[in-house]
């Protein structure tokens, strides 16, 4: 229903563009991976969170508290929360969107809030909430960037069950956030490993997903490094070494140049590396799928053979209820045993009239 990416510095640039719809040269929208965006619908998608500059506000964010200057860090983080599918009316999806966000700027405090986009032109609408990771210190009691110690096993764990919470009270009902596998209780061991399938298959397909997010970042880089090339310079005109560009386009350059360092043949490779990344985790799904279907097969076939012994206990017992009746007819007991069963029957009423005093 929702789940975790964490963002390093390398990322931020690709996945903030995603969330605004990023726009390549021939004016098509970066589809990031994701072929379902309909580009018709995507003037639909808005920001719950106040307008900015990601970029700027990430930058001034991650300078007001200490955070490691290394591009390995993981300087911002991203909860995907799908719209559940009890949700059916407009009214309750703007209500459900607007109450996740409410829900998670409080939990991660809003002047970290980087943006909280609403996705309506993807097969499933669904809000990306974009927030800076930050925490207090506990030997120095100071603000840091953190992902590590903010997003622990504890705190992934505990998120559905808090949210679910949160969304009881506001729509009075149960909509949907936990499936059947947060649900597991009390199952067979056949059950339990079809949900812990089901748990890894879900993991996969959202690690499938992270990975296709950045097949879309190196288009954009790919189209960035396109516009490096149309940049239109001036020879001066006593030195022939030397040429003139606008300011602007200089400014340009140096971001770029700042950003997407590395060359083309480096984004080939990391395309490459990615796409059988994505490729791999595709046949593991569907091996995963298989492995569920034939577990699912086991588990009717354990039923069936339970019901087919219960019945046949069941058909012994009648069979063995029918001798007996017939040796006490035979042997001219018949009315010695309705006696004896009347007897019992009013021992066991004045049993339970005492009871009942």
């Amino acid at each position: 229903m929702a789940h975790l990416m964490k963002v390093n510095r390398n990322q931020i640039g690709g996945l903030t563009r995603h969330f605004e719809r990023y726009k390549k040269e021939n004016k098509e929208y970066i589809k990031f991976g994701n072929q379902d965006i309909d580009t018709e619908k995507t003037r639909l998608n808005y920001n719950l969170a106040e307008d900015k500059n990601q970029l700027e506000f990430i930058k001034k964010r991650t300078s007001e508290v200490r955070c490691l200057n290394r591009k390995d860090v993981n300087i911002m983080c991203d909860w995907v929360v799908t719209l559940p599918e009890k949700i059916k009316t407009q009214e309750e999806q703007e209500l459900f969107f607007k109450e996740t966000y409410n829900f998670l700027e409080k939990e991660y405090g809003k002047e970290n809030v980087v943006s909280s986009f609403v996705h309506l032109d993807e097969t499933t609408p669904h809000m990306h909430f974009a927030f800076i990771p930050v925490v207090t210190d506990k030997k120095k009691g100071d603000l840091k960037v953190s992902a590590k110690e903010l997003i622990t096993r504890k705190h992934l764990q505990e998120f559905h069950p808090k949210l679910e919470n949160h969304m009881e009270k506001v729509f009075g009902r149960d909509i949907g956030i936990l499936n059947d596998a947060t649900k597991a209780g009390n199952k067979s061991i056949n059950e339990l490993k079809g949900e812990t399938i089901k748990i890894e298959l879900e993991s996969l397909k959202n690690d499938l997903q992270a990975y296709k997010r950045e097949l879309g970042m190196i288009d954009i880089a790919k189209d960035e490094i396109k516009k490096l090339e149309q940049i239109v310079a001036k020879e001066k005109l006593f030195k022939k070494d030397y040429v003139e560009i606008k300011k602007d386009t200089f400014e340009q350059f140096k971001n770029m140049a700042k950003n997407y360092r590395k060359d083309t043949t480096a984004i080939k490779k990391t395309n490459v590396n990615l796409q059988r990344k994505v490729k791999n985790l595709e046949k593991e799904i569907d091996r995963l799928i298989e492995e569920k279907k034939e577990n699912i097969k086991k588990v009717d076939l354990a039923e069936l053979k339970e019901k087919a012994d219960t019945r046949n206990k069941i058909i012994s017992l009648e069979k063995r209820v029918e001798k007996l009746s017939n040796f006490i007819i035979n042997e001219g007991l018949a009315e010695k045993f309705n006696k004896s069963i009347e007897k019992e029957i009013q021992r066991n009423r004045k049993i339970d009239r005492g009871f009942s005093r």
